[in-house]
């Protein structure tokens, strides 16, 4: 999108005059990383809560059978 003709004060340029546009490019890159970033991290989070519930289902169940007395099973013939 481009304005033509249009007044900004100096107080809300951001970067040089009539270098928006790099401005604009050089934090795009940026946000590039950033979402790169976000994307290869959340795999990790995912996978660490996987872990983490599997553990607590473990633990669980080991609470369960050790609560539960254990009988002879009877023989087959």
């Amino acid at each position: 999108m481009f304005f033509n003709d249009v007044d900004v004060p100096k107080k809300n340029l951001v970067g040089p005059q009539g270098e928006g546009w790099k401005v604009m490019l050089s934090n795009i890159e940026l946000e590039k990383v950033i979402i790169t970033g976000g994307c290869l991290f959340q795999p990790l989070v995912h996978a660490m809560a996987d872990l983490q519930t599997e553990t607590d289902s473990a633990r669980r169940r080991a609470w369960v059978c050790r609560s539960v007395p254990v009988t002879a099973s009877p023989r087959r013939a």
